[in-house]
């Protein structure tokens, strides 16, 4: 069992602590198949986790063959960049996702925090942050939530992304508490027109 203890560090939303990797105690013995998924899986996420490049990470596997001659595990480790992305978008996206979906359906009330801006490949990107009280961690959490990618994105369409995004994953936009920015003045069009979709079903934004 993985979980981190801190928030996406993106945009000055996230927690300034150092993310952890929690083991679960082992309580049944797992096939070598699944010993050697898990040593994958622990290692991309230290790879995520440090910043490294899937690019830096292409001989990891050869690397600890020769640490580790007489491990099997290593032997069979194999993490070139091409796994290490579909690792990270396939396997620990969704999990790490879900997890967050049903902490959120736990909370009374959570705060929306975004941030728009252009990517590496010169996109537009939307990056939608959440907090909220965590049953599960018993304290105040900033989670990394999704993001999305578009070209041109008027008000409208910054509030059709998030509410879309809320309506598939089944959370209750009437939680909604208010939205989160470092800077008063910015966005507050969006702030309106997603105040109206909460009046629409009994619910408003705290201002």
């Amino acid at each position: 069992q993985t979980e981190p203890n801190h928030a996406q560090a993106e945009s000055g939303y996230a927690s300034s602590n150092n993310s952890m990797i929690t083991l679960a105690p082992q309580t049944k013995n797992i096939n070598f198949s699944d010993q050697v998924t898990t040593a994958e899986t622990l290692w991309t996420m230290n790879e995520a986790r440090q910043g490294y490049s899937y690019l830096s990470c292409d001989e990891s596997g050869d690397l600890f063959r020769r640490m580790f001659p007489d491990s099997q595990i290593a032997h069979e480790l194999k993490m070139e960049r091409t796994k290490l992305s579909y690792v990270v978008s396939h396997d620990l996206e969704p999990f790490f996702h879900r997890n967050l979906v049903e902490d959120i359906k736990q909370c009374e009330r959570f705060v929306l925090c975004f941030d728009e801006q252009k990517n590496h490949q010169n996109n537009k990107q939307l990056d939608i942050f959440l907090k909220h009280w965590s049953m599960k961690n018993q304290g105040v959490v900033a989670r990394y939530y999704k993001s999305v990618l578009h070209g041109h994105a008027p008000a409208h369409i910054i509030r059709d992304s998030i509410v879309n995004s809320f309506r598939t994953d089944g959370i209750d936009i009437k939680r909604l508490l208010m939205i989160g920015r470092d800077n008063p003045n910015v966005n507050k069009t969006v702030e309106k027109l997603i105040d109206k979709e909460l009046k629409k079903v009994g619910g408003e934004l705290l201002k």
